[in-house]
Formats: structure tokens, sequence, C-alpha cells
């Protein structure tokens, strides 16, 4: 008898893309893996390096958008701490545009340039931030999960009014 394929699992498939195009952002690509571990709720869309139109033709990348809660994420390396003007201006635009809320992870010591915080501290932040996330899904009465094989029909295009 010949060995049936088992259909795809397409929310697997996204998740193994989503972490595949983050791993040269180690940093990122760590927070992330353990903001997605610690949540622990499949219903809920990871979206990373989220494009966000900025005023002046400019644009950013938010490094996690969670789309049903309208929650941005930013994880700040110890570089940040050099370009905080830059930064601000960048994350008061993301909040104002979209008019979603933003977590903010800082893995740099903001008082000793170019340092790193410890695990602890880092994990710290992480277990707040997905405390943050888990009040917010708990305040959203209207949730809608996550439906990755919803997306690949015809009917949900057409809904939409595009293909």
């Amino acid at each position: 008898m010949k060995n049936q394929k088992q259909p795809i699992d397409y929310q697997l498939d996204y998740m193994e893309h989503l972490f595949y195009s983050i791993k040269h952002k180690k940093t990122e690509s760590y927070v992330i893996h353990r903001i997605w571990d610690k949540l622990d709720d499949t219903r809920i869309r990871f979206v990373v390096q989220q494009r966000v139109e900025l005023p002046h033709g400019k644009y950013a990348l938010a490094d996690l958008y969670l789309p049903q809660i309208g929650v941005f994420v930013e994880i700040n390396e110890p570089f940040h701490t050099s370009q905080k003007k830059e930064d601000d201006y960048r994350n008061e635009n993301i909040v104002k545009l979209t008019k979603n809320d933003q977590f903010i992870i800082h893995c740099g010591n903001s008082t000793k340039d170019g340092e790193w915080l410890n695990l602890v501290e880092i994990h710290q932040q992480i277990d707040q931030c997905v405390a943050f996330i888990k009040e917010r899904i708990n305040q959203t009465h209207d949730l809608k999960p996550w439906n990755m094989s919803k997306w690949l029909t015809v009917e949900y295009h057409k809904q939409k009014g595009f293909f």
C-alpha cells in the first residue's frame, strides 16, 4: 500500500518560515522564539519585520507584530542606546499611525553604552511582555483565532475583493 501524504500544517509551515527569515538576527530570533514558546497560544499570529509607513515617505520595520491584538514588540540590542532619538521618533510614529500598543524589550544596558544586559534581566522583560500579551488576549472579547488554511481559499480572497 502506498504511503499517503499528510495534509500540510500551514501554521507550522508559516512559523518555520518566520523563524527561518530572522535567523540572521540572533537576538531578535532568540527573544521572539521565547515569546512564542512562553505564550503557547496558537490562536495568535506572529508577523516579523512588519513594515509601517512613516511620514515623509519613510518606513519602519517593527520587529514583531501581533495583528489580532494590536501589539508591536521592539527588541533593542545595545547599539540602540546610541540612536535613541531615531528610535523614539520611529516608536512614537508607529503607535500614533497604527493606533496599536508597543512593548519594548531592552537587551542593552541603558547606563553603559554598548553593554548587554544579562540573560536573567532579558528574560524578566520577556516575561513582562508575555504577561502584557496574555492580558491583551484576555481583554479582546472578539478575538478571531489565527486560521492559516482559511487564507488559502478562493472564498477568503473573494470576500477581501482581490486575488
